[in-house]
């Protein structure tokens, strides 16, 4: 699941709280990964690898409106605002996954 916030977090007032409704679920039962049972682990790994990069990955140059498509709110920050925000102060990027593998 991916929360973000808005673009002018700043200039709400009170400060954003982060509702339940407002998380996307970005791996649901249409995206799942499913593994090749002939395949060998390596060719699963890489595969699983891949796929997971295809759905987490921050996208460059994504349009406003090819975003606000995919069912987020909108005014959120984009994968582009993310980037470079990150870049311009020099910080790391990282995706925290939980669950059970």
């Amino acid at each position: 699941m991916e929360w973000r916030c808005h673009r002018n977090l700043d200039e709400i007032d009170p400060p954003q709280m982060i509702q339940p409704h407002e998380y996307k679920i970005l791996i649901h039962d249409s995206n799942l990964f499913h593994p090749i049972i002939t395949g060998s682990m390596k060719e699963n790994c890489e595969n699983l690898a891949e796929h997971l990069t295809n759905i987490l990955r921050l996208k460059i140059d994504v349009l406003h409106e090819e975003y606000d498509n995919t069912n987020t709110i909108n005014g959120n920050i984009l994968d582009n605002d993310i980037i470079e925000c990150a870049t311009h102060l020099d910080l790391s990027i990282f995706v925290s996954i939980d669950g059970i593998v």
